[in-house]
């Protein structure tokens, strides 16, 4: 055999006479086969169910005394979860303040999904209840100054002392322990640092 000479199969006379004629036919056969049996059955019965579903939903017969039971369940149900926040949120509205390291400090609580936390602790004169002001962070230590009254307090600023606050405070709660004053070391503890 020569280099010429080319096996039939590989001939450009039969690549064509297969891909137009007999491989159409064989695509022809593949898809009425698939016609006949659905593509993804599963997905196709599945969205049929959920139509059929929606469909008896909405043709279904109501009846007017159903709406207005229905209505009135609803009702007394927001009524009373609405009565159980709000008495949730009335148990401590009077604790907002106390005193911690020789400073008043006030808070306000806030409900996130059902847990309560603390915000806006900030700290105040214990004279005349001021917001007090920060003058400077020099070596640990902070001088809160009073506006109003000139009050100067040196406070040794730990990192995480409004967390430590906080933590006192929903302890105080959870244990219903509404003390006057706020003691790092332990609330039975009436001595301020």
């Amino acid at each position: 055999m020569s280099k010429n000479e080319t096996k039939w199969y590989k001939s450009i006379w039969t690549v064509s006479l297969v891909t137009s004629t007999i491989l159409p036919a064989l695509i022809s056969i593949i898809y009425d086969k698939i016609k006949s049996n659905p593509f993804l059955t599963t997905l196709s019965e599945i969205w049929n169910w959920l139509w059929n579903c929606i469909m008896y939903l909405l043709n279904y017969e109501v009846k007017i005394w159903w709406l207005f039971g229905l209505s009135t369940i609803i009702y007394f149900l927001r009524k009373m979860i609405l009565r159980r926040k709000t008495n949730q949120e009335s148990k401590y509205p009077t604790y907002i303040e106390g005193m911690y390291k020789k400073i008043l400090w006030k808070w306000r609580y806030f409900y996130y999904y059902g847990e309560l936390g603390i915000t806006s602790l900030e700290p105040h004169c214990p004279k005349c209840r001021t917001l007090l002001h920060s003058d400077d962070f020099s070596m640990g230590y902070s001088n809160l100054q009073c506006l109003r009254c000139k009050n100067k307090i040196k406070y040794r600023v730990e990192s995480n002392d409004k967390e430590k606050i906080k933590k006192l405070i929903l302890g105080n709660i959870e244990n219903k322990f509404y003390p006057s004053s706020i003691d790092a070391k332990s609330p039975s503890n009436g001595s301020n640092s």
